[in-house]
């Protein structure tokens, strides 16, 4: 089942804050467990802590959500900055939504390629490659009820 099973208005956003909220549903609705999600997308501001404090990291997936990637997060500057991120920015869409590892692995190493003069961009998309639970779309596609979503793609 996949649901918005509720919305809230807070000040600032942190793990605790996150923590907080779902905790709060699992009291609002006690037939819901937190025990049942299997997948959070997450904005980059979510980190694993956030499964790990809801004792919930050996069930879910933490998986980047598409729209923040590729639009915020990746074109940042400590990230591959928006002259790197546009050379690239094809590779990285397909690596995130790509529905084989064969994709995964064609788009890194092209991309790869490309950023073989700016080390510091390569071990970034290598951070990436090395974390396919959280970017890959192959990955994704195995998870049973993801609906072949992407977050906001």
């Amino acid at each position: 089942h996949v649901r918005c099973v509720g919305e809230s208005i807070v000040i600032t956003e942190n793990i605790a804050m996150y923590k907080w909220v779902i905790e709060k549903l699992s009291d609002m609705v006690p037939q819901w467990s937190v025990k049942q999600i299997k997948i959070i997308f997450a904005d980059g501001l979510t980190t694993q802590r956030l499964l790990q404090e809801l004792g919930i990291e050996e069930t879910c997936t933490l998986r980047g959500d598409y729209f923040h990637l590729m639009n915020e997060v990746f074109p940042k500057e400590h990230n591959f900055g928006r002259k790197i991120f546009v050379m690239i920015s094809g590779y990285l869409r397909r690596m995130l939504i790509g529905k084989t590892k064969e994709e995964w692995d064609n788009s890194f190493n092209t991309a790869s390629s490309m950023l073989k003069n700016y080390p510091s961009k390569l071990d970034k998309l290598k951070e990436i490659y090395d974390r396919p639970s959280y970017c890959a779309g192959y990955y994704l596609a195995d998870i049973p009820g993801n609906i072949m979503s992407g977050g906001d793609l």
